[in-house]
């Protein structure tokens, strides 16, 4: 007796929360259609879709995993920024005149072999690594 006074108690529950979860479910694909839809207001131009190319994504990527900024342990600064050829990412190596050359270099080699991982990684083989380097003028 007991047992059909809990299944009676939970019917209604059970019936409540599987209406609320179909509403749901179907109200999801119009609020997303209508979103689609949506344009963006003028004085709001950040929130525009955009979709960034393949380059642009890795270069991105890049930057956040890889780039750096000058500290006194790491004396040269990278930066990675898609080039207009679109294959191309550029590697913008700087650095102050009392580093060494052979502090560059490791960095370069370093750079240019996690660039190849990436590259295989990603399956892009069309994806090319150029470096440049800017010599900065020296700390006061």
């Amino acid at each position: 007796m007991e047992l059909a006074y809990l299944r009676r108690a939970t019917t209604p529950t059970s019936a409540l929360i599987l209406v609320l979860v179909y509403g749901v479910l179907l109200a999801c694909p119009l609020g997303a259609q209508e979103a689609k839809g949506r344009t963006t207001p003028a004085d709001r131009p950040g929130d525009a879709p955009y979709t960034p190319t393949k380059l642009e994504w890795a270069a991105v990527e890049l930057q956040a995993s890889y780039g750096t900024t000058w500290t006194r342990e790491d004396p040269v600064a990278k930066a990675y920024v898609a080039a207009s050829d679109g294959t191309t990412i550029r590697c913008i190596l700087q650095y102050t005149p009392n580093v060494s050359a052979e502090d560059v270099k490791t960095t370069r080699d370093v750079t240019q072999i996690i660039f190849d991982k990436y590259a295989t990684n990603r399956g892009w083989p069309w994806l090319r690594l150029r470096f440049e380097e800017k010599v900065l003028p020296q700390p006061h």
